[in-house]
């Protein structure tokens, strides 16, 4: 759709967004919203992809939904985040807001979704 937010279809294969999920990890303990989970130790917390969507705008518009895991793989928390990505110059537009973990695990087992507008903005 020209203007409006699509899906992101498999975000693991999706390469601008891995480069978006590497600069929101380094972005994520500079942040000042309150997550439950310590986003200060972001080092030691894996992002991953839960649900994604893109907006052509001068550049690219995203929304992504992130489950926060630990170095074993448990689930800490889930947050959604928007990005702007001018031709590589990349910004955090909002820190939105936390997901619950049940929630996110609903998401994860294809029991719900989320639509573009469940994001601020």
């Amino acid at each position: 759709m020209v203007g409006g937010f699509s899906e992101i279809e498999k975000p693991e294969e999706n390469p601008m967004l891995q480069g978006v999920t590497e600069y929101v990890q380094t972005q994520l303990p500079l942040q000042n919203q309150r997550y439950s989970f310590d986003s200060k130790k972001a080092s030691e917390l894996h992002l991953r992809v839960v649900q994604s969507f893109q907006q052509v705008v001068a550049g690219m518009n995203y929304r992504i939904l992130y489950a926060v895991e630990n170095t074993e793989g448990k689930l800490k928390g889930a947050f959604k985040v928007q990005v702007y990505d001018r031709f590589g110059d990349v910004s955090v537009t909002t820190w939105d807001d936390e997901v619950s973990v049940s929630e996110v695990s609903n998401i994860l087992a294809g029991q719900s979704k989320l639509s573009s507008t469940d994001f601020k903005g």
